[in-house]
């Protein structure tokens, strides 16, 4: 049995480091309330932004600004036609998560 203070190998703590880090990240990407709806709106399936401003209230530059943030870290990606940017979610720990928040909170 191990003791109290074993925190085992420290390749396992490194691994903990990096897990703790990347869930940080995207914890902190979703803990606005406006990327949430976005990303809970894109949960759904591809969005353009038109469409996900028109959702949420926001102002299209407003919209694209929050895309742009998820789109940095990789939660999203995007497809262009012509004049319009559709949004999709692609990171699966987002989609997990998200998932399972949308299922706990929605009405």
């Amino acid at each position: 049995m191990k003791a109290a203070n074993d925190f085992g190998h420290p390749a396992e703590l490194a691994q903990l480091e990096a897990s703790a880090y990347a869930a940080t990240r995207l914890m902190k990407l979703l803990a606005n309330e406006q990327r949430l709806i976005l990303v809970c709106k894109l949960i759904e399936g591809e969005r353009s932004v038109g469409d996900l401003a028109a959702y949420t209230g926001l102002g299209q530059s407003a919209a694209s600004q929050h895309l742009g943030k998820l789109r940095a870290e990789a939660v999203v990606a995007t497809r262009r036609d012509a004049q319009t940017i559709y949004y999709r979610l692609v990171d699966p720990a987002a989609i997990r998560i998200v998932s399972a928040l949308c299922e706990i909170y929605k009405a």
